[in-house]
């Protein structure tokens, strides 16, 4: 098995439904693992070069007609001298945790992750969004709320719609670009 762990950059995905469209495609290619990302424009396909090439994985998005890859990245190796490589099995926030310790100390990591994206529960519809609704519910609550004269206190929610942008935009910025994963 030569296994390969390449990231590619889509464009022309207008919402989640194109990107659950191209993931159907790559079902159909024998990948192995495989998460696109509208938002980002991305996807990361897993698959065994023994059994399909990245030409043709490619070539399949490209083919539907809607979608094109305009680059793609491969995963660094990061083989390390000793030759140890630690797999871990989960994607909450303590694999997390103990995948950024062992990649600080040098070793090989590679997340096997199914379900919620990086982080479990915790980091993506938990611990950390909730903190960040309940931050911004403060501030609104403490502009409404002066006990000084001559201050207005006309503060309101103007548009949920951002404010939950900005909380999927923020607890995702915990986990980007610190672990390459199998998710």
């Amino acid at each position: 098995m030569a296994i390969k762990i390449v990231k590619l950059k889509i464009s022309g995905m207008t919402c989640d439904h194109c990107a659950r469209s191209i993931e159907k495609q790559l079902n159909k290619s024998g990948v192995i693992k495989k998460e696109v990302s509208y938002p980002n424009n991305s996807g990361i396909v897993i698959f065994d070069e023994q059994k399909i090439n990245l030409e043709t994985i490619i070539e399949n998005i490209n083919n539907t007609g809607h979608y094109k890859v305009i680059n793609y990245k491969e995963t660094p190796s990061n083989d390390n001298s000793d030759g140890k490589h630690l797999i871990i099995i989960g994607g909450g926030s303590a694999a997390f945790a103990a995948t950024l310790q062992a990649a600080e100390l040098g070793a090989r990591v590679t997340m096997i992750n199914d379900g919620l994206p990086i982080g479990g529960t915790c980091v993506n519809v938990g611990c950390v969004p909730s903190k960040i609704l309940l931050r911004a519910a403060h501030e609104l609550h403490q502009a409404r709320t002066s006990h000084f004269a001559g201050i207005t206190k006309s503060a309101r929610l103007t548009n949920l719609k951002q404010l939950i942008t900005q909380k999927k935009r923020d607890g995702a910025t915990i986990t980007k670009g610190k672990v390459h994963c199998c998710c």
